[in-house]
């Protein structure tokens, strides 16, 4: 008898014990699924109304929100870069149809109450009182003529010599948007030669670090001035010209956008997006593909400017980019520099 009762209680704790383990493995499973859920989402440029990105578009965004990585390579034994692989034509524009990133875009999804009053002082307009530019003065161009203009981020590097060759055996004049951190003396002799050839430099940031420039305007602007100062030195000539990482409008810098766009036109600087890219920093693009992502789209404007790659790892932008060249002016444009053209920026009336 007191044997069975020992076997029951026995029993009794074993079916308690596995009740308990039952209800913490459906706990664990409930708090994954909510994990999960929440993992998914990417983030939004602008409102919870905006049409959601497709699935392949979404993958991309999440690998690009997550993924800042650094390659460090060698040249000739003696030299050490840091490549940035942020890619910004991953945002897909297409503002002729009203969309970024294919979100829809009107005024509506603005922020009102972040909208900057001209009249207000904040205090980060103290900092940097020599990052003052007299604002660029745009070309009028003939009703008639085509002009497209080539722009290259995130040099230099190794490859920007080839594409320096390249554009002064064609007689093209193009724009550099340089990273600051990643100038070498190579880098530096790049610039010297960009403005011996007549290529316009603009900034594109000291670090190319989201975390680090959209954190505030005062972030912004101390990594803005850092390679401003650079540019400044070895070359002797201030760069009036920007472009913002991930362009103009995006989910990293929706906090502060109109305050930052504000304060850098009040210093004087002007900032350009595009409209045609070559997609050349996405996956592993052949020649062919760099080609035909820009050819398909270039002829929609008569002002088209192309975003491509001058990072160490966008060799396929070089090998291609006499083709793109010679299927441009087949077209009947003409090459010019993006300090002679008007703005085009997201969200706004462009021509």
């Amino acid at each position: 008898m007191e044997k069975n009762k020992k076997e029951n209680i026995i029993i009794g704790v074993l079916l308690l014990i596995l009740a308990i383990l039952l209800i913490r493995l459906l706990l664990l499973k409930k708090g994954n699924d909510l994990v999960a859920i929440q993992d998914t989402g990417t983030p939004h440029m602008f409102s919870d109304n905006s049409t959601q990105l497709p699935s392949k578009l979404e993958n991309e965004a999440a690998l690009h929100n997550d993924l800042y990585k650094e390659e460090i390579y060698s040249e000739e034994g003696n030299s050490k870069r840091a490549i940035n692989e942020l890619e910004d034509s991953q945002i897909k524009t297409d503002i002729e149809d009203g969309t970024v990133d294919n979100k829809v875009f009107d005024d509506k999804n603005l922020d009102k109450e972040k909208i900057v009053s001209q009249d207000k002082h904040f205090a980060y307009m103290d900092l940097f009182p020599d990052m003052y530019v007299e604002t660029v003065k745009p070309v009028i161009q003939l009703k008639d003529r085509k002009v497209a203009y080539l722009s290259f981020d995130d040099g230099p590097s190794r490859i920007t010599k080839d594409i320096l060759k390249i554009l002064e055996e064609e007689g093209i004049k193009a724009t550099f948007f340089v990273i600051g951190s990643t100038l070498t003396e190579d880098g530096e002799e790049c610039l010297k030669m960009m403005i011996e050839q007549g290529h316009e430099i603009g900034i594109h940031t000291y670090s190319h670090n989201y975390k680090k420039i959209y954190a505030s305007v005062e972030a912004y602007l101390e990594d803005f001035y850092t390679v401003y100062e650079q540019i400044y030195e070895i070359t002797g000539v201030q760069p009036k010209i920007f472009r913002f990482p991930w362009g103009s409008i995006n989910s990293y810098n929706k906090n502060i956008n109109n305050q930052l766009i504000t304060e850098m036109e009040r210093r004087g600087f002007t900032y350009y997006d595009w409209n045609v890219s070559a997609e050349d920093s996405i996956g592993k693009p052949t020649e062919y593909n760099v080609w035909k992502n820009v050819m398909k789209d270039v002829e929609k404007y008569k002002y088209p400017i192309i975003l491509m790659h001058d990072s160490a790892t966008n060799r396929v932008t070089a090998n291609s980019l006499k083709k793109v060249i010679k299927s441009i002016r087949e077209k009947g444009y003409d090459f010019d520099t993006l300090n002679n053209r008007e703005p085009y920026q997201f969200g706004k009336t462009n021509k």
